[in-house]
């Protein structure tokens, strides 16, 4: 009988889900400055959006000091809309 192993690395997969939740958040400012939705619509996606960033950055905080692809991932996070980097205003 053979035994397979499947080799994941969660610390790549969170590092793409916050490049590709920045993206996100990218674009939907772009359409916020362009009007391209009325305040009502834009707020509901910034809310989801900023749903999906907060667990997102929850979950990057997660580590397993024995998994070595799985390790602290803070220094990714995605900062919610309207929030400035500390020292930046």
């Amino acid at each position: 009988m053979s035994v397979y192993h499947v080799t994941f690395s969660i610390d790549g997969w969170r590092r793409n889900l916050s490049e590709d939740l920045s993206e996100l958040k990218g674009l939907v400012e772009e359409i916020e400055k362009e009007y391209l939705l009325d305040d009502e619509n834009i707020e509901v996606l910034k809310d989801l959006v900023s749903r999906l960033i907060c667990k997102s950055n929850s979950f990057n905080c997660v580590s397993c000091k024995s998994v070595e692809d799985f390790s602290d991932l803070s220094d990714v996070e995605i900062l919610l809309f309207g929030e400035a980097k500390e020292g930046e205003s």
